[in-house]
């Protein structure tokens, strides 16, 4: 009876060693499990928190990235969506066009009114005074600070004196508008070919072949305040130049 006390006691202890090794090895599992789960969770957050911040941070540049406008028929919609600077060709091909009509064209008299054109008087770099067509003064604005009287005392060696006295009006044809090149991050340029014809009483007495590099500048739109020495015809085709946010500060000529 006592040997079988000792047998039964020995098998006893040995079971209870196995069920604790057992139990160990089961909270050994379940802690590297745990350990796996909570690692699992942190990148995930970690993740989660990269996302965001990339999301976040797209979200604040694209909010404050400009956008160019365009007004139609009283509505303000919001063009494809470019660099602040950016110009399509269509849009410079139609302003340095509209541009070079209202200033190359000169017509003695002033539209909406009976009168001759009696022009605009400036001062040149000599301090003496010029005198150009009203519609070339208007058109004028276009161009930039520093190149516009430049320009202006240049073009007026080149409009008749007859004209002021009602005799002359001139027509222009443009035969040629260049591939629109983007030098610079705001800065474009194109080649134009172009004619005026200046003719007296209906007869032809001058055509004057013109080719020229003009270098525009991408600027905001504005609009301008003008006074009343500038017809309101002109002030209207000006104005719808002026929204193409670009203005010229430089015309070159080009040999062809």
């Amino acid at each position: 009876m006592t040997i079988f006390s000792k047998k039964k006691s020995s098998s006893a202890k040995s079971i209870e060693r196995e069920l604790k090794e057992q139990k160990s090895l089961v909270e050994a599992k379940d802690g590297n499990k745990i350990i796996v789960i909570f690692l699992i969770l942190t990148i995930s957050l970690l993740l989660s928190v990269v996302v965001n911040l990339a999301l976040l941070y797209l979200s604040l540049h694209l909010g404050t990235r400009e956008k160019i406008f365009v007004i139609r028929q009283n509505t303000v919609e919001i063009a494809e969506e470019k660099d602040p600077d950016f110009r399509s060709d269509k849009l410079i091909e139609e302003t340095v066009s509209n541009w070079l009509y209202l200033s190359q064209e000169w017509d003695s008299s002033i539209p909406g009114t009976t009168a001759n054109d009696p022009g605009i008087q400036l001062i040149g770099s000599d301090k003496q005074y010029f005198r150009i067509p009203t519609k070339t003064y208007a058109a004028s604005y276009l161009l930039a600070i520093g190149f516009r009287n430049k320009y202006l005392e240049k073009l007026s060696e080149s409009v008749p004196t007859s004209f002021y006295s009602g005799k002359i009006k001139s027509t222009l044809k443009i035969y040629f508008i260049g591939n629109i090149q983007r030098i610079d991050k705001n800065l474009y340029t194109v080649d134009v070919i172009m004619t005026r014809t200046d003719l007296e009483e209906n007869v032809e007495i001058a055509e004057t072949q013109i080719s020229q590099t003009i270098s525009l500048q991408a600027t905001k739109p504005y609009q301008l305040v003008m006074g009343n020495e500038e017809p309101s015809a002109f002030r209207k085709q000006l104005k719808e130049l002026l929204k193409s946010g670009l203005i010229i500060y430089k015309i070159s000529p080009k040999n062809i």
